[in-house]
């Protein structure tokens, strides 16, 4: 099932499509250089999640930044606008999960067919045709993350223990 797809300066292993989980969510492997970032973006129908098995992410939202490290995972929401950031001075490899299964689908329209079983040669990706792949499968790509609204500022002055 594992195929390879070097999608913006990464290494993307398509793990589980929505063929296999009857389009609940897909599980992506994807190996990103240090620095590496997507602009900021929403993604209109799905949440994507994050668990870093390697390195460091930075995901940055309206309301906060949020560093994450191995064995650690972040979640944002479907309509949430995010942005995604290596911290780290080593490549990251992180586990993606879109949950219903999306992303994917987008990866692949993007991406090409990966040569070898390693990153791509760092280039510039072609703006336009990314934006307009992007809103082709429900994603839009921003200049820059919007204020926080006060739902985003509660949700991340929640406690982590589940107390309100």
């Amino acid at each position: 099932m594992t195929d390879s797809i070097w999608f913006l300066n990464t290494l993307v292993r398509v793990l589980l499509d929505a063929d296999v989980t009857d389009g609940v969510y897909d599980l992506l492997e994807m190996t990103s250089p240090s620095g590496h970032g997507p602009p900021p973006h929403v993604h209109e129908s799905y949440g994507e999640g994050w668990t870093v098995l390697e390195g460091e992410l930075t995901v940055h939202t309206p309301a906060a930044s949020t560093i994450i490290g191995p064995g650690q995972a972040g979640f944002s929401p479907a309509g949430e606008a995010h942005s995604l950031k290596v911290s780290s001075t080593e490549p990251l490899r992180m586990l993606v999960c879109s949950v219903p299964a999306r992303f994917v689908d987008f990866v692949r329209a993007f991406g090409e067919p990966a040569e070898r079983d390693a990153l791509p040669a760092p280039r510039q990706p072609d703006v336009e045709r990314l934006t307009r792949v992007a809103a082709e499968h429900g994603i839009t790509m921003l200049a820059e993350l919007p204020p926080a609204s006060a739902a985003e500022l509660a949700r991340v002055a929640r406690p982590l223990d589940g107390t309100r």
